[in-house]
């Protein structure tokens, strides 16, 4: 099981480097909206966390979100 769940993120992973996911219209927008007034933003997730930051990177939103 370990050894299959190291493989699915590795290629989640390597998918991300190849394709840019597509947000949902606003989503930068209210990203960038919430943190200039100063919210602190998380993700909350139970993938892996080299997938939650890879999907992150991907699509251009790791800057809204301080703690890693």
């Amino acid at each position: 099981p370990l050894q299959l769940a190291s493989e699915r993120t590795e290629a989640f992973v390597a998918l991300l480097t190849r394709r840019r996911p597509k947000l949902l219209p606003g989503v930068t927008e209210i990203l960038l909206w919430l943190s200039q007034r100063g919210l602190p933003l998380a993700v909350a997730s139970s993938l892996p966390r080299a997938q939650i930051e890879a999907a992150l990177d991907s699509a251009g939103l790791t800057k809204f979100f301080a703690v890693r």
